[in-house]
């Protein structure tokens, strides 16, 4: 009898330490419990409360971390929970002393264990339908606003670089107009030297009739010369009227000539060298200075007037004259 009293003695001590570590267990299951409703809390405030709403691809990382752990454990208490079922299966295998007790406390803990585990899977799945989208469009707006920016950026920086390289080449387009100008206000005024002189050097037979000429074609290249440099003005800029430098500048050259025959061919040769310049000249501006092309054309005319009356000088003259 004592031998069996022992026995059941002991029995009953191991039975109460084995409910004391199922209490301990229960215990720690509960704690797990409260801390998955703890992350599940801090998720869903991730999608409703403003100051917890993940501003940054950072903040974005720290829920997905708090959602693979509130994961991984759930996986580990499925794993204890598993181990326990199979242990116990075990032990009522084996007919172990209050394997019966254990079984209805693991199925009531687990009946019990299923409300909170439902909830939180329903819960997770909502918040995961409803908060995908809003995890990532903070973080993928915020970096098509940068992109925006940065484009905008660009497109600034590309617009200011284009507007100054506009601007030089309006300086260097206005500049090279500019020069045109002046050479040929430089051409205008060699012409009126050269026909000047060629009046009061004309001699011969036929001498006042060619002088006269000379003396006309010299006041109507004077006038150009004018016309020119009023519009050189009129376009803020300054005509250039130094004598140093005036035939380098000039395309028609002074040449003064012996005879009066020689007179008249180098005339000739300098009006046809200006009809060609100011022909490219009147091209050349075009439609950017309708106003200077139109007076480019005006002069360009009288020009093929002037070679004209020369041709026919020479006509009337002839070689037998070329030692008047």
């Amino acid at each position: 009898m004592r031998i069996t009293h022992k026995a059941q003695s002991s029995d009953s001590a191991s039975t109460r330490k084995s409910l004391t570590r199922r209490r301990v267990r229960i215990i720690l299951l509960a704690f797990a419990t409260v801390l998955l409703f703890a992350l599940l809390f801090v998720q869903v405030a991730f999608n409703t409360l403003p100051w917890l709403s993940p501003n940054t691809a950072r903040e974005t990382l720290i829920l997905y971390a708090l959602s693979t752990v509130n994961l991984l454990a759930f996986l580990v208490l499925l794993m204890v929970l598993v181990r326990n079922l199979i242990k116990l299966r075990r032990e009522r295998i084996e007919h172990r002393f209050g394997a019966r007790f254990k079984t209805r406390i693991v199925i009531f803990f687990i009946a019990l264990s299923l409300l909170p585990v439902l909830f939180l899977f329903f819960a997770s799945y909502g918040l995961i339908n409803r908060s995908v989208d809003k995890w990532f469009s903070l973080p993928a707006s915020e970096m098509v606003k940068n992109a925006r920016e940065i484009q905008l950026a660009y497109v600034d920086g590309e617009r200011e670089d284009l507007r100054q390289t506009a601007t030089t080449l309006a300086h260097l387009i206005a500049n090279t107009e500019n020069s045109l100008r002046n050479e040929a206000l430089a051409t205008e005024i060699v012409c009126t030297l050269r026909y000047k002189r060629h009046y009061f050097m004309a001699s011969g037979i036929h001498a006042q009739a060619v002088a006269q000429e000379f003396l006309e074609h010299a006041n109507q290249e004077q006038g150009h010369a004018d016309q020119i440099a009023q519009r050189i003005v009129q376009l803020g800029g300054a005509p250039d009227l130094s004598p140093e430098g005036l035939t380098t500048r000039s395309h028609a050259e002074y040449v003064e000539g012996e005879t009066l025959l020689d007179m008249i061919k180098e005339d000739l040769v300098a009006e046809r060298i200006a009809i060609d310049s100011y022909r490219e000249m009147a091209h050349y501006m075009g439609e950017n200075d309708s106003t200077s092309r139109r007076l480019m054309e005006e002069i360009l005319a009288v020009e093929e007037e002037h070679a004209d009356d020369l041709v026919t000088l020479l006509q009337e003259l002839g070689p037998e004259h070329g030692s008047s």
